[in-house]
């Protein structure tokens, strides 16, 4: 995700514009593609929910030792997030990630150190945050245009959700880790991406399957 920020400038709308060029890719298409057309999606997509994390924009070399301010790189980070979420939104990638995870299965998962499911929940997560009170207010419509494209799919991302939830293999090392924090994403997506009482219902039915509650300890 780094080296991708770093290669377009750091400009968000010139990487989700690429991402989704390269996720759209057809190798049935009339011309010619690469014929590893498919690892080259998976790089792009990993790269991509990559991108709202700490580490994209606050690299090793640009800390100061023992002068770091903490308030000026939490507005930073936000002010980041907001641009991205905008980018994500205007180049329409919310129906892509969302056709990936209709696609989602349980040989995916196992090649994957992280399941698909939980980097997407974490990336929508990350970008559906509020903005930092010192920013201006004008950011809010940044989120929201992401979050009003994705409650468009709000019953079926809850869906997709569980039954990804239910096809992370409890053979990964990190199994009860990585549960433990795409409930808490969910958690945290739900107060902007609301459940319906029966959406509410069936997504807690998954939570407490016979596999996932003996991880969430309920």
């Amino acid at each position: 995700g780094q080296y991708l920020w770093e290669w377009t400038s750091n400009d968000p709308c010139c990487i989700c514009l690429l991402a989704k060029v390269a996720l759209l890719a057809d190798p049935f298409c009339s011309f010619k593609v690469p014929a590893d057309v498919g690892q080259l999606k998976e790089a792009v997509l990993s790269a991509l929910l990559e991108l709202a994390s700490p580490d994209v924009i606050f690299s090793e070399s640009s800390v100061d030792q023992g002068s770091v301010d903490i308030s000026a790189r939490a507005e930073a980070l936000s002010l980041h997030r907001m641009l991205l979420a905008a980018a994500v939104a205007d180049c329409g990638l919310v129906d892509i990630l969302m056709a990936h995870m209709r696609n989602l299965n349980k040989s995916e998962c196992l090649r994957r150190e992280e399941p698909l499911v939980l980097a997407i929940v974490a990336f929508f997560a990350a970008l559906l945050q509020p903005p930092a009170e010192t920013l201006p207010a004008t950011l809010q419509g940044y989120r929201d245009a992401l979050r009003d494209q994705l409650t468009c799919h709000s019953e079926e991302f809850w869906l997709l959700v569980g039954n990804g939830l239910n096809s992370i293999p409890q053979s990964l090392t990190r199994y009860k880790v990585i549960v433990r924090v795409l409930l808490q994403d969910c958690a945290q997506l739900a107060y902007t991406i609301p459940l319906d009482s029966i959406g509410c219902s069936v997504f807690l039915r998954r939570c407490l399957s016979e596999q996932t509650s003996k991880i969430a300890g309920v």
